[in-house]
């Protein structure tokens, strides 16, 4: 078996991959991954790895590799929650010889991993589970949750809802209002107010109507708006897709929309995934926050386990305290901005 980087011509064979593993997501995607080349600059770069056997490209890992203060580090860039190792998917194989296979493809990829850099924060996706190769060559193990929802019957998600979501959505629903498709620039208006409320930095529009621009031509991304009686937009969501689940991207509200409206938005975007991109699952991505948490959970999907590799290390701690401070100042940047303004 060979581990190694991919050349140019073997991109197409690694995205037809993607879709065919189990692992696979469509932030694996080359092109996804590349969405952000732009916004970086020379200070990021993608580096794909394939293992290949008898020439057959059976399983791959995207590495993002950033290059700041004279350093590489590893982590995804933004808006990019899942990445990790995929797989070829074969029926025939015993178990413990699957096993056997993936330990050692991983643990490949896991000294592939180290030569690029400090390894800050590295998600891996559903199905990634066996994480011991990382491991084994020093990397530390962490976890993170989210919720997803089964598709199969809509009514069935409606009665699994908390008390308070499925009211909400059924009186929303009943009222006056309109849900239309494509306006980013809305979204990305409503998302900075939510942010400004929060006290969060903003998004960066650039880097949004790229990733919306982008998706559109994969036919892999699309934009919900809800607009009240009176025609003012008031919720939006973000949603992107692969082939195996659509995904809760990002989401933003007005200081003056109804308790309904987010999450009769959200219900509807669960409906487009399944009637109209014919999929059976909708992942929320989860979130470490504890309000955002509650509220993903009060629509009653599944707890899925997310893990993720990093180097803890006083090196890592420094930086993550000098990104913690960073933060703070741009949060009270901003605040200084909008007061001014």
């Amino acid at each position: 078996m060979e581990v190694r980087l991919l050349d140019d011509d073997e991109v197409s064979e690694y995205d037809k991959l993607v879709d065919d593993s189990i692992e696979g997501t469509i932030f694996h995607k080359s092109w996804w991954l590349n969405i952000f080349k732009t916004y970086y600059g020379n200070s990021y770069e993608i580096k794909l790895y394939g293992a290949f056997k008898n020439d057959a490209l059976i399983a791959a890992m995207p590495i993002p590799v950033f290059h700041r203060y004279g350093s590489k580090f590893i982590y995804p860039p933004k808006f990019t929650p899942y990445l990790g190792s995929f797989f070829i998917v074969s029926k025939e194989e015993k178990i413990y010889k699957k096993i056997s296979k993936e330990k050692e493809i991983n643990e490949k990829f896991a000294i592939a991993l180290k030569k690029h850099g400090h390894c800050l924060y590295y998600p891996f996706s559903h199905g990634n589970v066996d994480l011991q190769p990382f491991k084994w060559n020093g990397f530390d193990i962490g976890v993170h949750y989210t919720y997803v929802l089964k598709l199969h019957d809509l009514n069935k998600i409606l009665s699994n809802m908390s008390k308070k979501r499925r009211w909400c959505i059924r009186k929303r629903s009943k009222e006056g209002y309109k849900i239309r498709m494509g306006e980013i620039k809305t979204h990305i208006e409503l998302t900075n107010k939510t942010m400004m409320r929060q006290k969060q930095p903003l998004v960066d529009e650039k880097i949004l109507l790229a990733i919306f621009q982008e998706g559109k031509k994969h036919n892999s991304c699309e934009v919900f708006t809800l607009y009240d009686e009176t025609d003012i937009p008031t919720a939006s969501l973000l949603l992107t897709w692969d082939n195996k689940r659509s995904y809760y991207l990002g989401a933003g509200i007005s200081e003056n929309a109804s308790q309904g409206d987010m999450p009769l938005l959200i219900f509807e975007a669960m409906r487009y995934t399944k009637e109209k991109l014919n999929l059976l699952e909708y992942d929320f991505e989860g979130s470490d926050v504890k309000s955002i948490e509650y509220f993903f959970r009060s629509f009653g999907g599944n707890l899925v386990p997310l893990y993720f590799i990093y180097h803890n290390s006083i090196r890592r701690w420094i930086l993550m305290k000098l990104y913690q401070f960073y933060k703070k100042w741009s949060k009270r940047s901003q605040r200084i901005k909008n007061n001014w303004w």
